[in-house]
């Protein structure tokens, strides 16, 4: 009865109305209206946001990881890498089986032809000498390309030592020699390189070879010169035995044949005595070595000793190319502007700094062959014009706080698999207190010398080298400039440096403070020790904008608005790239990161947080400019070089 009712009340307020009800036919009309033009906005919608998209006005959707390409290409890679280590395996076991079975099948023959040989050239030579040879023969040790060069260089300084022409030469006629090329042993090692593939590969078809495996007789060929070397020893100690046999049966024939004689064929036997050398001039001494503090204890336990020291520490896991930033392609019009003022010079892109570190850094303590061979470890020597070599390398990175000097140091140690040394004066404050600096200073290289590749790092290394005494206490930060200097350079002719040019070992100091050393004697010595100095700017805007967006997609963001990064970009100018890195990393905390699906990740989260991190002030970056340009010799065009003032009391003459 209820519904009834309510039926009726609805149809009473519908003629009310002025109309009756609906027919089914008008309501599916008007549903279908409703529907078509759904249908025809959400087209018009996303037709729009597609060609948003191709005209690069809106950013991509995001993709799932089972459609997104870098997933499958990571995918890709790994399963590559998977093969290859297996092919790999495969290829070392088949290289001990063949040399096996060469061995086996063809050692035989090798051995019966050299003993034919052999065999041969004796008897010549008993038939020519009346006597066997002495086997095996001495081999005259063929000079290296060292020694060649040396000699070479011997006779040019004798050559040069002609007093006529001495007496043509006025003072400073003689120009400087330019420095010579670097020695051709990565160029020799191409052209051998080159010309292997071009006799082994160039022609060789591969079609049938899809899975590119190895090949059963290139390893042979490989494995059959020492296959040879094997086969040579054996031959060898055969043939030597078989001459002793043979000498052994000859002198008893001769006994037999000569026995009144035997009196002179005993005198016959004994060899002239030669005569005794005269006892040359004792040799000039070579330089000591530095003298030792910890000669009595082993290596393990300096080690152990600088580990609980906190000297040796844990290399962070960083890499190169997390130093993130990309090239200035406008460096080429700004070198230009430079030419004309040289105060102009552009910074240091990011690009150009991962070159730099990696060239003087990375490579040198990584191969033995790059840190004999390379000119990296060389400067131009501004008395001689010639490449020096510099035991330890040292280079120093400066820039602003938070440009990325730490990292840049750990992340060199990671990449070599180096020791990481920590001489910084705030973290050896309190360890080997007084006179036992030289004992720190000492074991930290002979340590890094023995356990190479390492790595030093001195952080605020401004303090080292900047003399005078230290406020507040404890102990000065200077006190290992000196045993720092002997112990690289040596004393003199006195004394040797413990370092040698072919230790992989690299000192790297880093300074956000350069400019502290104003002395005319600190800055001088602290620009001399450090011969690569590397200068790391505050980050431009394409590396800000490429930092922005790595930092967001580590932390958990997947798809950042790139509209809105760019306006991000604009605003962080005066911040370091550690200062936008910390600021994500405080904002995208693990709590955030679970409710990123339920609650997006919005840009305007980031703007408090950068607020609150310390700007790169202008005067400090002109400061750091101004050091990196005096280190340039860069001077505004028309100004006076400014000499370093003179302490008072010294330069001026006595009456």
């Amino acid at each position: 009865m209820k519904e009834i009712r309510m039926q009726e009340e609805r149809e009473r307020r519908l003629l009310a109305q002025g109309g009756d009800e609906r027919e089914p036919e008008l309501s599916a009309v008007l549903i279908q209206q409703n529907y078509r033009g759904f249908i025809s906005r959400k087209k018009t919608n996303q037709m729009r946001a597609e060609e948003l998209i191709f005209i690069g006005m809106a950013p991509p959707p995001a993709k799932s990881k089972e459609e997104d390409p870098l997933v499958k290409e990571a995918e890709v890679k790994i399963r590559r890498k998977r093969i290859q280590a297996q092919y790999e395996d495969d290829y070392r076991k088949s290289l001990v089986d063949l040399d096996r079975e060469v061995f086996d099948t063809e050692g035989p023959d090798m051995k019966e032809e050299m003993m034919d040989q052999l065999r041969d050239w004796y008897i010549k030579y008993r038939e020519r000498e009346g006597k066997f040879p002495d086997f095996p023969p001495e081999e005259e040790e063929e000079p290296t390309a060292e020694e060649l060069a040396a000699a070479a260089a011997g006779d040019g300084k004798d050559a040069k030592k002609d007093p006529k022409k001495d007496a043509k030469k006025g003072k400073g006629a003689e120009e400087l020699e330019p420095p010579p090329p670097p020695p051709p042993f990565f160029v020799n090692r191409l052209k051998d390189s080159f010309q292997e593939w071009s006799d082994k590969w160039m022609h060789r078809d591969e079609t049938t070879n899809f899975a590119q495996k190895h090949d059963a007789e290139l390893v042979k060929q490989m494995v059959r010169p020492d296959v040879e070397l094997r086969v040579r020893d054996e031959v060898n100690a055969a043939i030597a035995a078989e001459l002793q046999n043979l000498e052994a049966a000859m002198e008893r024939d001769l006994k037999a044949k000569k026995v009144k004689g035997a009196k002179k064929g005993k005198k016959g036997k004994k060899g002239k005595k030669g005569k005794k050398g005269k006892k040359g001039k004792a040799g000039k001494k070579g330089k000591k070595q530095p003298k030792d503090p910890t000669a009595d204890k082993s290596l393990e336990f300096l080690y152990r000793q600088l580990v609980n020291d906190g000297i040796v520490q844990k290399a962070d896991k960083v890499c190169i190319k997390d130093y993130i930033g990309g090239y200035e392609f406008l460096g080429a019009a700004q070198d230009k502007l430079a030419e004309a003022d040289p105060t102009r010079l552009p910074d240091p892109s990011i690009a150009q700094i991962r070159a730099a570190v990696t060239e003087f850094c990375v490579l040198p303590l990584g191969s033995q062959a790059v840190k004999e061979h390379a000119p990296l470890n060389t400067y131009i020597n501004p008395k001689t014009n010639q490449p020096t070599p510099k035991n330890a390398t040292p280079v120093l990175l400066f820039g602003s706080h938070g440009t990325g000097k730490k990292m840049l140091a750990h992340a060199v140690a990671n990449e070599t698999g180096a020791n990481l040394f920590n001489l910084t004066p705030s973290n050896t404050d309190g360890k080997y207190p007084g006179k036992k600096a030289l004992e720190m200073v000492h074991t930290v290289l002979k340590v890094a010398k023995a356990l190479a590749p390492s790595v030093v790092w001195i952080d605020e290394v401004e303090g080292v080298f900047k003399s005078g005494k230290v406020k507040g206490g404890g102990d000065p930060p200077n006190r290992i400039a000196k045993h720092l200097k002997i112990l690289l350079e040596g004393k003199g002719k006195k004394q040797a440096a413990l370092l040698e040019p072919t230790d992989r070992v690299l000192i790297i100091g880093t300074s956000c403070k350069p400019q502290f050393c104003d002395k005319a004697k600190d800055y001088n010595n602290f620009k001399d020790f450090f011969r690569k100095i590397v200068y790391l700017p505050r980050p431009d805007y394409h590396a800000r904008q490429m930092l922005w967006m790595a930092a967001l997609k580590r932390m958990g963001v997947e798809d950042p608005n790139f509209d809105e990064v760019q306006t991000l970009s604009r605003i962080s100018e005066f911040y370091s790239s550690g200062s936008i890195v910390n600021v994500v990393k405080r904002t995208l905390t693990t709590r955030r990161v679970e409710r990123l699906p339920r609650k997006p990740f919005s840009i305007n989260e980031l703007i408090g947080p950068l607020a609150k991190e310390e700007p790169i002030y202008v005067n400090t970056d002109q400061e750091l400019r101004g050091w990196y340009h005096k280190t340039l010799n860069i001077q505004k065009p028309g100004t006076a070089a400014a000499e370093p003032k003179k302490e008072k009391g010294k330069g001026k003459k006595k009456k």
